[in-house]
């Protein structure tokens, strides 16, 4: 027949190892994660504005004119997304 003492072990054991698995099941939940989104700087949102065609009447220097204002808002727009894109790049890099 076995000892008090030796049939005592498997019982502390099991209880023993009762407690560190219920521990697992806590009811005390983490934190929900923060979701931190950046905002895009306003600058980097508006372009100039396109202008608007030229008269159907106006002269070679009137039509040229309108080319160079064209270009310079197109050049406007790839710009600012050109800062959008380092400013998006930014964010993805650790501590951005």
């Amino acid at each position: 027949m076995p000892s008090a003492a030796g049939s005592r072990l498997p019982l502390a054991l099991a209880l023993a190892s009762t407690a560190l698995l219920s521990a697992g099941c806590s009811t005390t939940s983490a934190p929900a994660p923060q979701v931190i989104v950046p905002e895009i700087p306003a600058s980097l949102l508006t372009c100039s504005p396109e202008p608007a065609p030229p008269a159907a009447d106006a002269d070679d220097a009137g039509l040229a004119l309108w080319i160079v204002e064209l270009r310079r808002a197109g050049q406007d727009c790839r710009s600012r997304l050109s800062g959008v894109r380092v400013w998006a790049d930014q964010m993805r890099q650790p501590g951005g």
